[in-house]
């Protein structure tokens, strides 16, 4: 007699849990695959942004005048720094000035470092002249940043210059010319626009949500005119009247921080250190990216130098 052979319930049962566990431990590894690849992903878009935040950064401090740098920290998730940016930077004929020797007519050496300010037209763009700007710590007040720029009235800066059309080499100061109150050990003259402060703004909202997210950014503000104060209201004149642009937004931490001077015995102060510590994530609790840089600014009278060190990793 023919039998009939089949599975039993038991074999059926036991064939279905072990096709169930082989597929979950499939997607287990589906699954890790997938959220690595999209980890990585993350990673490399937010290091990106934050790659092109801190090359701006760098780029405008190896242009800024020397001892222009300042950070106000506002609060613990607020800070702004602020710099003056450099058109040129040239030697002047020793001959031709003298403190307060209300200076009309600066000549250029024609082997200076380069002598193309030909912006600085009459008729084009305002430009002014900086020599020998000093670091608040030097205590002698020779700086940028106490000069009125209604009366033209300061120590280191010029109201306004232009240049020759037929011959770069000749710097003319508005009449009735200028009284420098110190000059540079080196005839270093620095050429600026006339507006030609520059701030990055660092804002992180505490708020956990999506909406503080896109608040938290790294915000560039530049073209407006230096103060005396630094600027520190994003919503008030000098910077709310300025040009600008978000640099980055998801910032999750930021920090700030910049040692003014470092003497150097024999030359005076020699450089500055500009620390910077930042994170930026897609979306609120989420895994960021953090980077954290020291760039060395020269602070010395001569063409301008930058040296950076950093870390770009991703945050546990």
């Amino acid at each position: 007699m023919n039998k009939n052979k089949a599975f039993t319930l038991v074999e059926l049962v036991i064939v279905t849990v072990l096709i169930g566990i082989l597929v979950s431990m499939s997607l287990d590894f589906t699954m890790f695959t997938i959220d690595s690849y999209l980890d990585t992903r993350n990673c490399a878009e937010l290091s990106a942004r934050l790659d092109s935040v801190v090359r701006n950064l760098r780029w405008d401090l190896k242009k800024a005048l020397p001892n222009s740098v300042r950070i106000t920290k506002v609060d613990a998730n607020n800070y702004f720094l602020e710099m003056v940016e450099i058109l040129d930077v040239a030697v002047y004929d020793s001959s031709d000035l003298a403190v307060e020797s209300n200076t009309q007519v600066l000549n250029l050496h024609s082997n200076a470092e380069s002598n193309t300010v030909s912006i600085c037209t009459v008729g084009s763009n305002a430009c002014r002249a900086i020599i020998n700007n000093e670091p608040s710590a030097a205590g002698t007040g020779y700086s940028i940043y106490q000069y009125d720029n209604t009366a033209g009235n300061g120590n280191v800066m010029t109201k306004s210059i232009d240049v020759s059309l037929s011959d770069v080499n000749t710097l003319n100061i508005a009449s009735p010319g200028y009284d420098f109150k110190s000059l540079s050990s080196t005839k270093r003259v620095y050429i600026v626009k006339e507006s030609p402060a520059i701030t990055y703004h660092c804002y992180y909202d505490s708020a956990n949500t999506e909406a503080g997210a896109k608040n938290s950014k790294i915000t560039k503000y530049w073209d407006y005119q230096i103060q005396d104060t630094q600027p520190t209201s994003v919503n008030a004149i000098p910077l709310r009247t300025a040009s600008s642009a978000v640099m980055v937004e998801g910032v999750s931490a930021c920090d700030f921080g910049y040692v003014e001077a470092l003497e150097l015995s024999t030359v005076g102060y020699g450089y500055g250190i500009v620390t910077v510590a930042l994170e930026v994530a897609n979306r609120p609790s989420s895994k960021g990216v953090s980077y954290s840089d020291q760039i060395a600014v020269s602070n010395l009278d001569i063409p301008y130098i930058v040296k950076t060190e950093q870390v770009i990793y991703a945050s546990q």
